[in-house]
Formats: C-alpha cells, structure tokens, sequence
C-alpha cells in the first residue's frame, strides 16, 4: 500500500512515547525556508533531534529504493525513541514489513533456481508464477503483521481492521473479510467507522452476485437488477450507515480542531496573564526599590531650611522625605501657581484675585434670557429718552445764538428735534463728534462663559454648525426693518423645512455601522459549516456509498 506522506507527524502530549517538555516539537517543521541548514537543521534544534530527523529522512529514502533491512534498522532506532508514537509510525512498519517478506520470497527463488540449474527458457515461463508468489508472500507477511498489532493494541483496533479487511480481499478471501467484519461491526469503536461499513456493503453486493452466478469482479447495473431483495436490503443498510458515519466523523473531526483551537486559545492566554503578572511584579518591586532610594537620598540632602528639627532628631524618614516634597514643590510653584500647592496642603483653594466685575462679566456673557433682554430694552430707552431731552435743551439754550450765526429756522429747528426725539424712542443716535457716551452696551466676548449657561441656551439659539450664536436686539431704521419682514417669509418657510427634515431624521433609526472583515469572515465560515446545501469535501467513502445507492436504488 502506498505511504501517506513523508514528513513526521506531529506527537501530541497523550500516548505512550511522546515527551515534548513545553517546547514546540521541531521534527514536524518541514524545511520549507531557504535560509535553514541541510536536512531541515535549525539552530535551536538539538544534537538528539538532528539525528532523529536524520533517521526518519533514511527511512524514507530506503522505503522509496526498497531497501528492506536499512529500513527496517531506521525504523527500529524510531520506534524506541520518546519523541514517537505507536500509532504514528506502524504503517511504516506494514511498509517494511512487506519489504522483508518479498526479499525473503525473492531470495528463496534465487537459491531454488541456483539448486536446479534451469535454462533461461523456463525461468521466463515461470516469472508471471514467480510473481504471484512473491505477492501472495507479501500480503501474507502484512496480514500477519496486522493481526499480531490488532491484539497487542487495542486503541488501534478500528484502523487495523480495515487494513486486515483489504488483505483479506487482495488474498481473494472474501468470506472470511465478509466475518471479519460482521464479528465486530456493531460494537464501538467500530460502528463509527465508515470504512468498515462501505466494505461491508461491497462484500454483501459481492456475495450476492456470486451467489448469481456473475462472472468477474465488475458490477453494473444490470447484474444489481438480478440481486435478492433480501440482499439489496443489506447493502443499502450498510451504505446508509456509511453515510451517517462519514457526516459523524466529520462533526467529530470539526469538534476535534475547534477543541484544539480552544486549547491553543487557553495555554496562550494563560501564558500571558503569567507574564503579565511577572511584568506587574517586577514593575512594582522597581518601584519600591526606587521610593526606598529616593528617601534615602532626600534624607541625606539636609540642605533646605524649612525641614523642621524634629524630623532631624528623630530620623523618621518616611516624614522627612515628604516634608522635604512639599518644600520642593513650594519652592518650584511658588508665584503664579501658588494655589496648587495649598490645594495639596489644606484641600481648598485660595482667594482669587480676579476683579469682581470681570468675574461678572464672565458669568453673564452667555446668551440672556427674554427677562434679561427687556430689562435691557427698557434701560436703552430709558436712555435714549435721556439723550433726547438733554439735546432738545442744548438746542432751546442756544437758539438765539444759532439765529444770529446763520442757523436754521425754527421750524426745521422743530422738526430735527422732532427727528432726534423719534430716532432715540427706536434706537440710540450715533455717535457724535461731542463726548456722548454710547448707549450700546459692549459685552464681554464669549470665551470666558461657563459651560452651563450654554446648556441652558443652546436649544433656543443654535446654528448650522451646533455652536451658541448671540443675535444681537434688532434696533435699526425703518429701511432695514422693511427688509427684514420682507425677508421673514422664505426664512420662516427654509425653518421649517428644516424642523420636518430634523424631525425626519430624528424619526428615523440610526443607521448602522458595516460589520468589521473578521465579523464577516466568522459568519461565512460559520454559514459553509452548518449550510445543509454548502459544497463541502466529500471523502470517498460518501463518494463511493452515494454511487451504490444510486445504483441499487434506480431499479427498484
């Protein structure tokens, strides 16, 4: 039977012979870089190990020259070495096993034709009867082989018996295969075992197709169509059970990796929290070592005057090298930053020296309220009424004067104070060249708000950007007046179009984020393993089940 593959596989922590000591096993690693050494050889790899992988590599290159007795040596060295198992090298000793029995078939016929001394006529006719002996020899050798195995290992019974069951059906024995299997086929392990059951299924197809008189190996469909219905029956018995056991096996097999992944998971995430507690622990002995240090040479340094002389006669360190702290962060904040020190020392802050007015000022430079807005409405007319007053009596006081000097009449007189009157019942006059003081009120800038009376205003004065906004009291001439309650219609219609699409939005769910790539990859994987209809690989059991089924199935 051909080999499985030519690289070692990989031992696990279970078993008889396997002793990794937490360390990765690197006879598995497969020279795949280019930068390692001849023969896979890394550094890290030990003296014992090289020429285990040394052993293994001539195991393989005498199987492949059918070199008998090397092999046989190479495999022996293996075998009793703790970095192997039983059950990862006895299809290599199956191997060798056939190697010996056909050398020794081989030789015994070298030895009879050198006794009889027979012409090269007759030894050409016998070469088609030499090699069936050679291979009736050999499978007789493997047979033996297995069976000495089935008995001595038990865990290996399952694996072991399929290979016996091939034997058999090479020899031409199809009975005792057919007994082989039915002894055993019920019990575990053997019932999960889809092999057993698809050669089960063969052999009952097989007998029944003899026991019809069918001539040769080969079944179609035509010689299906003249088996019993009793025969049928079991066939399809077997190949059903077949089927349930690959899709078990397969389950058992995706179990296996995830548990295996779970495992990795576990053994990695416990060998970080043990280096992270390993880190935390030398961190905090750093740290103690470096307080410890530190008191040591603030204790010594005795050179600031506010260390009181107590700490010096009693020698208490731990007071000492806080005292002297304190004075250091006294002496580096002292100024401007004064108040952290006393905010460290007594828990309160010390008086501010901020003016009283700015402090104000800076309270109330947030948006005010409606009550705010008419008090101050109310004091900007109240004004006005008195700039007005006071320029109407500047004007009466000097008429006579102006009358003289050329100014105007009386009653372009009247009507500019009748003007003036008007414009400071609306909104202060501007500015003259006179010391009049403005009755604007200029007012703080913004920056210097507390958060809170932004919170307070933020819903009734909000821009497009979501910044509070002061709109200043509308206190302009008629003309801007007119163009501002000519301009209120499309404002008032663009607000609340506004308001429906914030509503809209508001009624609206949010949208949501995409998934991230590993989210998606999980639910893909997760959807191929559990999808009945996804292509999943098939093994040949289920090909070769799935194909007999069909063919028993099409007749009836």
């Amino acid at each position: 039977m051909p080999l499985h593959h030519f690289l070692p596989p990989h031992p696990t922590n279970r078993g008889e012979r396997t002793h990794t000591f937490g360390r990765p096993h690197v006879l598995a690693v497969a020279p795949a870089q280019a930068d390692q050494a001849a023969y896979g050889v890394t550094p890290t790899e030990t003296l014992r190990h090289q020429h285990l992988r040394k052993t293994f590599d001539i195991l393989h290159l005498s199987l492949l020259r059918s070199d008998g007795p090397r092999a046989a040596r190479a495999l022996r060295v293996l075998v009793r070495s703790k970095e192997w198992r039983d059950v990862e090298l006895w299809r290599y000793g199956l191997a060798v096993a056939g190697l010996l029995a056909r050398d020794a078939a081989l030789d015994a016929y070298a030895s009879a034709q050198a006794d009889e001394g027979d012409d090269g006529e007759q030894a050409e006719s016998s070469q088609q009867a030499l090699f069936k002996e050679v291979e009736e020899a050999v499978a007789q050798r493997r047979l033996a082989y297995l069976r000495g195995l089935y008995r001595v290992k038990p865990a290996l019974r399952s694996e072991i018996l399929a290979d016996i069951v091939y034997e058999l059906i090479e020899l031409k024995r199809y009975d005792e295969a057919m007994r082989e299997i039915e002894y055993v086929l019920d019990t575990h392990p053997f019932r999960t075992n889809p092999t057993l059951h698809l050669l089960a299924g063969i052999l009952t197809v097989d007998s029944g197709l003899q026991a019809a008189g069918a001539i040769g190996p080969s079944s179609t469909a035509e010689e299906l169509a003249d088996l019993p219905p009793a025969v049928r029956r079991a066939a399809e018995h077997h190949f059903q059970r077949a089927l349930s056991a690959a899709r078990k096996a397969e389950v058992d097999a995706q179990m296996a990796v995830e548990a295996r992944i779970e495992g990795q998971r576990r053994r990695h995430d416990a060998i970080q929290s043990r280096q992270r507690g390993r880190i935390e622990k030398e961190l905090e002995e750093e740290r103690q070592k470096y307080q410890i240090h530190e008191e040591k040479v603030l204790t010594n340094k005795l050179k600031f005057k506010r260390v009181p002389n107590r700490l010096r006669r009693n020698h208490n360190q731990t007071e000492l090298a806080q005292q002297l702290r304190l004075n250091k962060a006294e002496l580096a904040y002292s100024g401007p930053l004064r108040w952290a020190v006393t905010l460290a020392r007594e828990g309160n802050l010390p008086e501010s020296d901020v003016d009283d007015d700015e402090d104000a000022a800076s309270q109330h430079s947030a948006v005010p309220d409606d009550d705010e807005e008419a008090e101050e409405e109310e004091e900007e007319a109240e004004e006005a009424a008195a700039a007005a007053a006071a320029a109407a009596a500047a004007v009466g006081a000097s008429r006579p004067i102006r009358a003289r000097s050329g100014s105007p009449s009386a009653p372009a007189q009247a009507q500019a104070d009748s003007d003036v009157e008007m414009a400071g019942a609306n909104e202060p006059a501007e500015e003259s060249s006179g010391p009049r003081r403005s009755t604007r009120i200029s007012r703080p800038r913004r920056t210097l708000a507390a958060p809170e009376l932004y919170l307070n205003h933020g819903d009734e004065h909000d821009s497009d950007d979501g910044r509070d906004v002061y709109v200043p009291h509308q206190a302009q001439g008629d003309g801007e007046d007119g163009e501002d309650e000519a301009g209120a219609g499309p404002t008032t219609a663009a607000a609340a179009e506004g308001g429906a699409e914030a509503e809209a939005a508001a009624a609206a769910p949010a949208p949501q984020k995409p998934p991230s790539l590993l989210a998606t990859a999980a639910r893909l994987l997760e959807g191929w393993t559990k999808s009945e209809d996804a292509q999943r690989p098939a093994t040949w059991e289920t090909d070769a089940a799935n194909l007999y089924l069909s063919l028993l199935q099409s007749e009836e």
